[in-house]
């Protein structure tokens, strides 16, 4: 028995050392999972990208964003002029919130009334609004209770005469009640197209190498282009169908509110379809069995997708190096022009890089695959 077992065993081991793709998925797989996850997978919360509008302009202002600045949490990315460029910035994404400083804040504070202090938060991501609005209170209270003190000090008062320096007021934009639903739905969308393209495409056609039916069609007369292009349509229209599905359970059964255009809706995911298809079509040139097309499709798309594309977990929180890294990731553009035109109803003028980016991935990545696939073919 230890023989026949000892045989099978390394029967089995020679098998896995043949398959030397398989054998590194294998291997490299849990040591890529426990390095992405240990360095991406963080609801931390740090220099969170904030326009400024300081209409007071007064010593009392700036000491108040110094105390932003110095929390570590916060640093000034636009320094606004009129309260007309504050949402200019909030669409674009450019900042999460915006501290506005009315004019009379320094003059309401000496006075010992409550001063007014404005806070703009973009609520589109509901788990960084909480936390932002946690940062703004905490640190406009400890303010409000140094300057408290100040003044009680200098005019021997008691603190009942005094106790809320600060007057807080915060607005949130695009997702105003903060429901984690309507953040995670968009990217969720984007997900499960990349599953269903990806993963489709790239098994339909290494079925066909498993079954060794590709050669009989490849000795047919039918070109090899056709042979491509008919493989892809029947999956981009599926893919529209459950575009069109999942969309609809958002809006009408998840109640995700759908603020922008249809047509430029469909119009863009069109071209992140252009991406994952070319994708599918690419993994199947470089594996011979649908296990391995499997893992490579969640290795190589999935994975990514999920963990580097800001699905979840905020971008700007990542290690430098990954935040490089997600420049790569077209799911990061998708989602984003997701969450745009579902959120904040944003037309293409605002979205035109992410366009123009995920029109370069698709183009590239059709090119890539289809080349690959005939010159594998021939």
């Amino acid at each position: 028995m230890n023989k026949r077992l000892t045989a099978v065993a390394k029967k089995e081991i020679l098998h896995i050392l043949r398959d030397r793709r398989t054998l590194g998925m294998v291997i490299f797989l849990p040591l890529l999972m426990i390095l992405l996850y240990g360095y991406a997978l963080t609801f931390d919360i740090r220099l969170v990208n904030m326009a400024l509008l300081d209409e007071d302009n007064s010593s009392e202002s700036r000491q108040l964003i110094d105390k932003f600045i110095s929390s570590g949490y916060f640093k000034v990315r636009h320094r606004l002029s009129t309260p007309a460029e504050m949402g200019k910035y909030l669409d674009r994404g450019e900042v999460k919130m915006v501290l506005h400083i009315p004019t009379n804040f320094s003059r309401q504070l000496l006075a010992k009334r409550a001063a007014p202090v404005q806070i703009i938060l973009d609520g589109s991501d509901s788990n960084t609004a909480n936390q932002i609005f946690g940062y703004t209170r905490v640190i406009s209270e400890s303010y409000g209770r140094k300057i408290m003190m100040n003044l009680l000090d200098k005019e021997g008062l008691h603190t009942s005469q005094f106790r809320r320096p600060i007057d807080f007021r915060p607005r949130i934009w695009y997702n105003p009640e903060l429901k984690s639903t309507n953040f995670l739905i968009p990217g969720i969308i984007g997900i499960i197209m990349t599953l269903i393209t990806v993963n489709f495409v790239s098994l339909a056609i290494v079925r066909d190498k498993e079954r060794g039916t590709i050669e009989g069609i490849m000795a047919s007369p039918i070109s090899k282009l056709e042979y491509i292009l008919g493989k892809i349509l029947p999956y981009l229209g599926i893919s529209f169908i459950d575009l069109i599905l999942v969309l609809l359970v958002g809006v009408w059964v998840l109640k995700v509110p759908f603020r922008g255009s249809l047509l430029l809706f469909f119009a863009l995911s069109f071209l992140f379809f252009l991406f994952t298809v070319g994708a599918g079509l690419f993994i199947s040139t470089l594996t011979s069995s649908q296990q391995v097309a499997w893992m490579a499709s969640f290795l190589g798309t999935m994975l990514p997708s999920i963990i580097l594309s800001g699905f979840v977990f905020p971008i700007e929180n990542m290690p430098r190096p990954l935040q490089m890294i997600t420049y790569l990731i077209p799911a990061r553009y998708f989602i984003s022009i997701l969450r745009a035109i579902v959120l904040k109803g944003l037309g293409l003028s605002y979205l035109v890089q992410e366009t123009v980016i995920l029109t370069l991935f698709g183009i590239i990545m059709i090119s890539l695959s289809t080349l690959r696939f005939k010159k594998q073919i021939a």
